[in-house]
């Protein structure tokens, strides 16, 4: 018997994209929030580590992909869904292991993103064989940033994440531990505006050539990311509720 299963990513692929994209998009929440609960409820506080160290590494490189919503005019950036889920998991390890942990997973995220980039900017320095030249290019593409990119998607995950940690610790003591529900989404919501407006801000006005006016900034690149945000943080909510509490 022969089983042949070199072309099955494709296959999943191809089937994926013969679906409408706003169907792939809720795939790939409930696909997140899935990955979340297992790496919670099989690792504990290593198993969202490791998520959040991965998730702040790809939600960077597909964020360089755009996609049709057959709902939208523009098209719009990917992304999204798995920044939205670092808020959420920042939330999750500030509830359950303390504002602590959540810190050190912020300094494991910002380490993540740096180290990647670094050894794939010492690895791309190799002068590729002509027949791997299509290879390289598709590789300089997704992980050579722009300097103006990286350094205000850094500061903005940086500052949006410690805001994210304060502001749930602070609604934790002044509701004595209830509404775990309200203070995850007031939380996340908040943070999520943080991260897009100071990255939007930099990105677009203070880095940029030509700086693009404040309206601008909001219209186009604010209001419809955290939209989508809040939309992903809405909808993940339940996760939080069957993460396993650790043992005192």
């Amino acid at each position: 018997m022969h089983i042949n299963i070199d072309d099955s990513m494709t296959r999943i692929i191809s089937e994926l994209q013969s679906l409408p994209p706003e169907f792939v998009t809720i795939i790939s929440i409930l696909t997140s929030g899935l990955c979340i609960l297992f790496s919670q409820r099989l690792f504990g506080l290593v198993g969202l580590y490791v998520y959040n160290s991965l998730a702040i590494v790809l939600a960077n490189i597909q964020v360089l992909r755009l996609c049709q919503y057959n709902i939208l005019a523009e098209p719009v950036a990917l992304g999204t869904v798995l920044f939205a889920t670092l808020y959420l998991t920042t939330d999750i390890i500030t509830e359950f292991y303390g504002a602590k942990a959540a810190r050190r997973n912020i300094y494991l995220c910002f380490f993540a993103t740096i180290l990647t980039s670094v050894l794939m900017i010492v690895d791309l320095g190799h002068m590729p064989a002509s027949c791997s030249q299509d290879a390289y290019n598709a590789m300089q593409t997704l992980f050579v940033p722009s300097a103006r990119i990286f350094i205000a998607s850094l500061c903005a995950f940086g500052i949006s994440q410690f805001y994210d940690v304060g502001i749930f610790s602070f609604l934790k003591k002044l509701t004595h531990g209830r509404f775990l529900w309200a203070r995850t989404l007031l939380a996340s919501l908040s943070s999520s505006f943080v991260d897009n407006m100071i990255f939007s801000v930099l990105a677009w006005s203070i880095f940029a050539k030509v700086a693009l006016g404040m309206h601008t900034i909001f219209v186009t690149y604010v209001l419809g990311a955290y939209i989508a945000r809040a939309l992903v943080g809405v909808l993940l909510i339940p996760i939080i509720y069957m993460c396993k509490r650790p043992q005192p």
